[in-house]
């Protein structure tokens, strides 16, 4: 039932794309800043009207690099689990998409709700430390109720592609968004073109990066959760599944409190570098680890 897709050249294509991506994207995003010429006070309201269409190529700029490297992570996973042999998974990845899109929605009120909780808690860096248990929660909602009451989502490989597709789809929309601001946040006097350019290129290349970790990091611990409503009696999975579901967090939390809060604070590149180091990191010990354990799975099944 499974099919080799994997080949040797896949990587090497898949990170070709993925550099190819980024770079394109923070060109356009770069040359799209270069065109702007208004200081404002870095909100979207005073953006005068002649701004309008190269802030859209800031945005096209972000989505090429944003969209690209997540592509290209799904381009591979699907071959490295063999994807095309499983049943329903275009089904998968609209409702993970549609999800995922919806999830930028619901986290974003959620994480507002956090903004009036006294102290620091409630505003700077420490109050990211609910971004993870949040986000991490809201996109494994929809997908884990699939996996309780929806027979076919019950398929590790299936129930892994989805959570592929709705943590791409999140960090698509969420990398656009920050990347904008980015920008706009650098619109204000004595602010020049180099200024802007700068704001727009960091910002790309860093988002572009960082909003990895959003499938990375989710459908890692779907992995964990699948295999072991797959493979174990209902008590163990489900303590096994809470597991999966903190560590996601746990790990998501560090990467915004730690490295894109208080380091970034004390210096922007050294925190764009590390962080690029830890998306590396959560995907050789996190979300890679997942292809061989749904490969065996698939083949004691059959």
């Amino acid at each position: 039932m499974t099919s080799r897709t994997h080949t040797p050249h896949t990587g090497a294509r898949a990170i070709l794309a993925a550099v190819a991506a980024l770079l394109v994207g923070a060109a356009v995003a770069g040359w799209g800043a270069s065109l702007l010429h208004a200081a404002t006070d870095g909100t979207v309201a005073k953006l005068p009207e002649d701004d309008r269409l190269p802030m859209i190529v800031v945005a096209l700029g972000a989505l090429v690099a944003c969209a690209g490297l997540i592509l290209a992570l799904g381009y591979y996973t699907g071959a490295r689990i063999a994807i095309r042999a499983v049943e329903h998974r275009h089904q998968a990845v609209l409702i993970g998409a549609l999800w995922g899109s919806a999830a930028v929605i619901v986290a974003g009120f959620a994480e507002r709700a956090t903004a009036h909780l006294p102290g620091a808690w409630g505003s700077g860096p420490l109050n990211n430390i609910f971004t993870g248990p949040i986000e991490e929660g809201v996109k494994l909602l929809l997908p884990v109720l699939l996996l309780l009451f929806v027979a076919r989502f019950r398929d590790p490989k299936l129930g892994f592609w989805l959570v592929v597709a709705t943590g791409s789809a999140f960090g698509i929309i969420e990398g656009l968004g920050y990347v904008l601001g980015d920008v706009l946040a650098f619109l204000k006097s004595g602010d020049g073109v180099g200024d802007h350019v700068i704001a727009a290129v960091v910002g790309t290349l860093n988002r572009a990066g960082i909003e990895l970790l959003h499938p990375l990091l989710t459908a890692g611990a779907a992995g964990i959760i699948w295999l072991a409503a797959a493979n174990r009696p209902r008590g163990q999975a489900v303590l096994i599944g809470i597991a999966g579901y903190l560590g996601a967090a746990a790990l998501h939390s560090f990467n915004d409190v730690v490295l894109g809060g208080y380091l970034r604070e004390a210096n922007v590149l050294l925190a764009i570098t590390v962080a690029y180091v830890f998306v590396v990191a959560v995907y050789a010990l996190w979300y890679r680890p997942q292809f061989a354990r749904l490969n065996a799975h698939d083949r004691r099944a059959r």
